[in-house]
């Protein structure tokens, strides 16, 4: 809080103005019928920019706040396996 204003954190900005676009879009992700009539799954791509790599398994856990805070805001339905496909990038 600067200034007097209420200023949100970064991550919880982002979160509110990816969902308010999904919401006037009418684009909010869900799961859709598949060609073979199955549940298709979300893909959530996240992008880790690091000086210092990390090993697979320390990326992936240290995206579970954003994926959270994703599944709390109701942009991803589910964070189970079944529900989204999960990519970690490290750049």
């Amino acid at each position: 809080m600067t200034n007097g204003k209420n200023k949100l954190p970064p991550l919880v900005a982002a979160i509110q103005n990816a969902k308010s676009q999904c919401l006037t879009s009418r684009s909010l992700p869900s799961a859709h019928e598949d060609e073979a009539g199955g549940n298709a799954s979300i893909s959530l791509v996240i992008t880790l920019h690091r000086s210092r790599l990390l090993d697979a398994d320390n990326a992936a856990g240290s995206c579970k706040p954003i994926i959270d805070a994703l599944r709390y805001a109701r942009i991803i339905p589910e964070d189970n396996p079944q529900a989204i496909k999960l990519e970690v990038r490290q750049v």
